[in-house]
């Protein structure tokens, strides 16, 4: 018996599922082991090295989770707007309100499973968590090609998609 026939024997004659297209044009473009790693390390809240490949260029720093890359964005915006000459309660007021978008960065776990079990009750592949969508660095860097510098600003936060990553390297380049 072949392979494909015996595979088919498991599934019952009228079985058809429904794709999310997008969920599968995704799931082809990111690589499953840095969105689980990524999603990981969010939960531990925990910062490790990274080092990206990204368009061909090199990215490095601390992945951080983002909770972490919004607190921190937020304090920077509100001190940046504050020396810009903004009142004080309008810089606060722009700094609380980049804060706030971590606590709706990533959603719930609850929120997580409710929606893998709707899709997978609706018979659809379910899409891969809102977490899991973008990396986000601190301390980060730029590799300059064929010199073996790295440009960084003191503090550098940096975001990009996961599915824009064409490689990786657990550990930051200096």
């Amino acid at each position: 018996m072949s392979e494909k026939s015996s595979a088919a024997s498991i599934l019952p004659p009228d079985y058809s599922p429904k794709i999310n297209l997008e969920a599968f044009q995704q799931s082809q473009r990111s690589d499953w082991f840095l969105e689980q790693f990524v999603a990981f390390m969010n939960a531990l809240d925990h910062s490790v090295g990274l080092t990206l490949s990204v368009g061909g260029t090199l990215v490095t720093g601390k992945l951080i989770s983002p909770k972490e890359y919004f607190q921190t964005i937020g304090q920077q915006m509100e001190a940046a707007f504050a020396k810009g000459g903004l009142p004080s309660d309008v810089s606060k007021q722009v700094g609380a309100f980049i804060q706030s978008r971590s606590e709706t960065a990533a959603p719930s776990e609850e929120l997580l499973r409710a929606a893998e079990k709707a899709a997978i009750a609706a018979d659809i592949l379910p899409l891969s968590g809102n977490q899991r969508a973008y990396i986000h660095l601190k301390d980060a860097g730029i590799l300059v090609p064929g010199t073996g510098t790295r440009t960084s600003l003191g503090g550098m936060l940096w975001r990009g998609r996961i599915s824009e990553v064409e490689g990786f390297i657990i550990g930051e380049a200096t």
